[in-house]
């Protein structure tokens, strides 16, 4: 039977093989990793000795001993399960201890949606840097998820009335084309007129002309949020800013769905309690 950093290893390259964002492929591996810390320390040395009260003790270990919260011990028993079906699908294992392992039970807070002086701020710190200010606005108008920024082509956009945003698929994202307003299609090309003569063509790239990264993009606009005061967003909230103002416009649910990549309209829906929203059913986007 194969040791576990081995199969660590393997799990890594598989997630990496499935199209898992790089931010994603490294929280999984640490998580695993901890796992693996845990039940060395309770004596538990491979594969067919772990048991689901193993598995069971290590997530009471993170949320009383190390004090994690529920939504993080949340994300970390997903890891493992994540782990666990793949050593399955790999025949390491015969049986799944995972399958019972339940996630904590927690209450989500609120959307952090920025008021338009909060993105009136943002906008302002921003604007002499042509390429921090295309992120921010890519991000605000068009609603993408940060690794879909980041994987950005420069064939991915078109240009003029008809401008679209094309997102390419992965494991976990739809491929899907998505309105690109006059405000984003500005402020890309203003960026682009500086933008380095990379020899690839992402859209958004460092001064040594590599892919500006998931990890690179937080923090660029880390420095930026706080520059303009917003020292409690993130980089997901330009998401959530986007999508409740959408809804506060009155877009059709099912269309925002789909433009934002969500598998399911419900998960588009709950953001509901959070807008005042009209009753016109646009299909046009608004601009922020």
């Amino acid at each position: 039977m194969k040791d576990l950093k081995t199969t660590l290893n393997e799990f890594v390259d598989y997630l990496r093989k499935e199209g898992r964002a790089e931010a994603t492929v490294i929280a999984y591996r640490k998580d695993i990793d901890q796992m693996f810390d845990y039940l060395q320390d309770a004596g538990i040395p491979s594969l067919d000795k772990i048991s689901l009260e193993s598995l069971k003790g290590f997530m009471k270990y993170l949320d009383g001993d190390l004090g994690f919260s529920k939504k993080t011990v949340s994300r970390k028993t997903n890891s493992v399960k994540t782990y666990f079906r793949f050593l399955i699908s790999q025949g390491y294992i015969k049986d799944n201890v995972s399958t019972g392992l339940e996630h904590p039970k927690f209450e989500n807070k609120p959307p952090r949606v920025l008021a338009q002086l909060e993105y009136r701020a943002l906008r302002d710190v921003v604007k002499d840097n042509l390429r921090t200010a295309a992120l921010v606005e890519v991000l605000l108008q068009a609603g993408l998820r940060i690794s879909e920024l980041a994987a950005l082509r420069i064939e991915d956009l078109t240009f003029g009335k008809e401008g679209r945003v094309f997102v390419r698929r992965n494991s976990t994202i739809p491929e899907r084309t998505i309105p690109f307003n006059e405000a984003a299609q500005k402020s890309v090309k203003q960026y682009l007129g500086t933008r380095p003569k990379a020899k690839n063509d992402y859209l958004f790239v460092t001064r040594s002309n590599k892919q500006l990264l998931v990890r690179n993009i937080r923090a660029v606009l880390k420095r930026s949020f706080q520059k303009a005061g917003l020292n409690d967003v993130t980089v997901n909230d330009l998401r959530h800013t986007f999508l409740t103002t959408q809804l506060a416009h009155g877009l059709d649910i099912s269309y925002l769905a789909e433009i934002l990549g969500h598998r399911r309209v419900t998960t588009t829906e709950k953001y509901l309690q959070y807008v005042q929203r009209r009753d016109d059913k646009r299909r046009d986007l608004a601009t922020l």
